[in-house]
């Protein structure tokens, strides 16, 4: 009976022994009092190798950890040290150099957010956005708030910890370690919780689909980025860097956003041999318009839009001053009143109230701000206007037709006359698929015929 407790200590020895393996120092750990550590983002490796992560809590001490509290995937579970391979935290304390020494930073450097603060005694100096923190002076006592850390030339200068009414300051070298007590996905979730967007319901198409409602982050036609808000609340943000396409439904309709050049364009038809979409980075000058603009400048395309402002009034019986507004608005100022009047009316873009609208003084009212965008913008830059271009692809070729207004038919006949049964119409119907107006209608009746 001795031996056998001899063999069974020996074997809980050795299983001890063969266990702890505490990848991260003890500067690395927050400890809440000398017996606990607070949660941090950490890992716990299983003695069969299964590697769990979620937030991790020690109890004991650092030389003698009795347990690893594990919290992730939904479950909460307290692991005597023994039952363990290894545990540690993923991000690793990281030292930095200042003219005060080193300070311990217990958060990655890509938790913070730094802001400019202009140029003080010829330093440049940045400051963090405030987030809840905490900070332990050299004297070890420990200041927990919102954190404001202030940088002058890369260099630790300052920090501030606001707790409610109370605020204390502490110069770099008053300090040891410092960190933020929220991770990484809820400063994510903090950040795009505050984008003020329209939502509409839709789909996000990737490695996996994702349903919710989806906001545009766009620069007229071209979608920069979307930010996806799914049913819990949570929100993801996504570029044609890690999503396919998506698709919203708007007033009825779905609409889908295919990646371009680094943009999600709205794609406009698709079928089982041709594509059409807007071209987001056009490359031919429109020579008139260019030529017409500039021989006026900023003053011409102003007095154009006001006589087109004008005119529209007249002839539709109604009063506005909206000519001396164009007249006296800065170029913000004529987006932000173009981008107003397009969002009353319910349309997204100019190219979608052309499209839809039949309201002929909303049309020359939008039309006429654009004139007066368009004047502002040429006057300070030294390129041309470029035609608004659209894209025919055959996919089964990859070859793509780029088409434009002005030169639409002579554009367009190449693919026209490679229809078979295209040829066999009379003059009056091939006219019709040669106007600019009827592209939609064109690309669809050649992807029938090809």
């Amino acid at each position: 009976m001795k031996s056998l407790t001899l063999a069974l200590a020996f074997w809980a020895l050795t299983l001890v022994c063969q266990a702890q393996v505490n990848t991260s120092p003890e500067g690395v750990y927050q400890w809440k009092n000398q017996k606990r550590t607070e949660f941090q983002s950490g890992f716990v490796i299983l003695r069969s190798g299964k590697r769990l992560e979620g937030r991790i809590s020690l109890e004991g001490r650092y030389s003698a950890v009795e347990k690893v509290h594990f919290e992730g995937d939904g479950k909460e579970i307290e692991f005597p040290v023994g039952a363990l391979e290894s545990y540690g935290l993923k991000e690793k304390a990281t030292a930095v150099n200042t003219n005060t020494g080193g300070i311990i930073s217990d958060s990655p450097p890509s938790m913070y957010e730094w802001n400019n603060g202009g140029v003080v005694m010829n330093k440049v100096v940045t400051n963090s956005t405030p987030r809840p923190g905490y900070l332990v002076t050299k004297n070890g006592r420990k200041y927990e708030g919102d954190l404001k850390v202030q940088r002058r030339d890369d260099e630790l200068w300052s920090f501030v910890i606001k707790d409610g009414k109370n605020k204390e300051k502490f110069k770099a070298d008053e300090v040891a370690r410092y960190g933020l007590s929220v991770s990484a996905d809820e400063i994510t979730q903090s950040d795009l919780a505050e984008m003020e967007l329209n939502f509409y319901s839709g789909i996000v198409f990737g490695p996996e689909e994702r349903k919710g409602r989806i906001g545009l982050v766009k620069q007229s036609f071209k979608i920069e980025k979307i930010v996806l808000e799914t049913a819990d609340g949570r929100r993801a943000e996504y570029t044609t860097g890690n999503a396919d396409a998506f698709q919203i439904e708007t007033e009825g309709r779905l609409d889908k956003y295919i990646p371009v050049d680094g943009f999600f364009i709205l794609e406009e038809f698709n079928g089982k041999v041709f594509q059409l979409y807007r071209n987001p980075n056009p490359t031919t000058i429109n020579r008139f318009a260019t030529d017409l603009v500039k021989a006026g400048v900023q003053a011409g395309t102003q007095a154009a839009a006001g006589e087109i402002v004008r005119k529209d009034a007249k002839d539709n019986n109604y009063v506005t001053n909206l000519d001396s507004v164009i007249q006296v608005s800065s170029l913000q100022d004529l987006k932000q009143l173009r981008d107003g009047i397009l969002e009353l009316a319910g349309y997204d873009s100019v190219e979608q109230m052309e499209q839809f609208s039949e309201d002929e003084s909303l049309n020359n009212t939008v039309n006429a701000i654009e004139l007066a965008i368009a004047g502002k913008e040429l006057a300070a830059s030294d390129e041309g206007l470029y035609n608004r271009e659209w894209i025919i692809l055959n996919k089964n070729t990859g070859v793509e037709t780029v088409v434009y207004r002005s030169d639409y038919k002579d554009l367009i006949e190449p693919l026209l006359f490679g229809c078979y049964d295209y040829l066999s119409l009379d003059k009056s119907s091939q006219r019709e698929y040669q106007k600019w107006k009827n592209l939609n209608a064109t690309v669809e009746y050649l992807d029938s015929c090809y």
